[in-house]
């Protein structure tokens, strides 16, 4: 049985779009596993062993990253799907994702002066999302340890909930992008476990590093809040979120 024959059998996956090829097809096994290992975390179930972070959740599976491409395009395809997002119904978007300068093309590339929260596309897509009442989960990015150093876009829009990764103990991951975004604005809004954070594919589990898998487990985390509070809006939890996190 899959890790996610329960959430199969009880049609919680409510709609699927892939961007790119314009079709309905996400199962694409030319597709790259990320995101795939992503629902793991938040929606992966294997009897006796490992349970998501919101495993009772419906959701909405959609491809907008080009996996061995880094186009501008791919902003776009992010802001089509939060716009269908939108049009669906959502409540949360976790989104393990960002772009900064590893373009192809170097033109495109963009400065830490533009991370401000309202420069890049896909920034200004999901600051819109957030207007519309979406919580918006975003990785930090994984560039703590590389010359980019700085956090990914939209990681720095200020509604974004901006999810960096800690290890078992608490100490940030090496790999961990820092803020603030280039306006001073404090990120990443809360961390969780992104340094051996176990995630499951096919029928197994194993664990992987990064802030992509932190990221759902914040946003399963917030399903649950929605679910416990109704009405809260997303900036309310969000803020509950910051200020019981520890330090």
């Amino acid at each position: 049985g899959s890790t996610f024959a329960k959430i199969r059998s009880q049609n919680q996956i409510k709609e699927t779009y892939n961007f790119i090829s314009r079709s309905s097809d996400v199962y694409d096994p030319n597709l790259n596993a990320h995101g795939t290992a992503c629902l793991g975390i938040l929606a992966g179930s294997i009897e006796n062993t490992i349970v998501g972070s919101a495993p009772d959740a419906d959701y909405y599976l959609y491809v907008t990253e080009i996996y061995n491409q880094e186009i501008p395009a791919e902003e776009l395809y992010w802001i089509e799907a939060a716009e269908q997002a939108d049009r669906s119904g959502i409540d949360v978007i976790s989104s393990s994702l960002g772009y900064a300068n590893g373009f192809d093309d170097p033109r495109y590339d963009y400065t830490y002066a533009s991370m401000n929260g309202k420069t890049t596309f896909i920034a200004r897509g999901a600051k819109i999302a957030t207007d519309k009442g979406i919580l918006v989960a975003n990785a930090i990015g994984n560039e703590g340890n590389k010359p980019w150093h700085y956090l990914v876009s939209p990681s720095d829009v200020p509604q974004v909930f901006s999810v960096g990764g800690v290890d078992v103990s608490g100490n940030p991951s090496v790999f961990s992008s820092f803020g603030p975004n280039a306006e001073g604005v404090t990120k990443p809004d809360g961390n969780a476990r992104g340094t051996a954070t176990y995630l499951t594919i096919d029928n197994s589990y194993f664990a992987g590093n990064g802030t992509s898998f932190a990221t759902p487990l914040v946003a399963g985390g917030f399903a649950c809040l929605i679910q416990a509070s109704p009405n809260q809006m997303n900036g309310e939890l969000q803020d509950k979120i910051r200020k019981t996190a520890s330090l």
